[in-house]
């Protein structure tokens, strides 16, 4: 429990210092390791964004950019691809992460700064999408095995066991 207040207190200083931070959640039960922006929305106005598959620090630094991006009014979330200079040699795209998936075992943090802040709209959130290297995208099914079980498809409604279906898949 004290493990929890002084995680949180470490969040809440930097929300409160710099308007935003980036939570990073360890694989696990739940799924792959991913991050997430808190306090976009209340800074910038911009949903908040989420990348999933990547380890803790290259997924801050990718954050860190695409921060940037929304800082300057340079990042646009609906429909977009997001340039390759951000992946090797192929576009990702964005996905509206769907409502189901604002549980506390996934956005803990956001809900209960949200909380805090007293905000009435339910949270929203975008998911940056990357390619395996031929260039498909995790929803369509000749994507590598790999990148789809590295990828939380939170754009698709909350399921606990999303992992069950592609595991038996690759014959697990």
């Amino acid at each position: 429990m004290i493990f929890a207040w002084l995680a949180w207190n470490r969040v809440r200083k930097k929300l409160d210092r710099q308007g935003w931070t980036i939570v990073a959640v360890d694989e696990g039960s739940n799924g792959p390791a991913f991050a997430y922006t808190v306090g976009l929305s209340a800074k910038f106005g911009s949903p908040e964004l989420c990348v999933a598959g990547l380890p803790a620090r290259a997924a801050g630094e990718l954050l860190g950019k695409l921060v940037e991006d929304v800082a300057a009014g340079r990042l646009s979330l609906e429909g977009d691809n997001v340039p390759a200079g951000l992946h090797e040699t192929h576009d990702c795209v964005w996905r509206r992460v769907h409502p189901s998936q604002f549980v506390g075992e996934t956005f803990g943090v956001l809900l209960r700064w949200r909380d805090e802040e007293g905000a009435a709209a339910p949270p929203e959130a975008y998911q940056w999408v990357w390619p395996d290297d031929e260039g498909r995208l995790p929803f369509d099914a000749a994507c590598r095995l790999e990148v789809r079980m590295m990828q939380t498809p939170l754009w698709a409604p909350h399921a606990p066991q999303w992992s069950a279906p592609l595991a038996k898949e690759a014959g697990a």
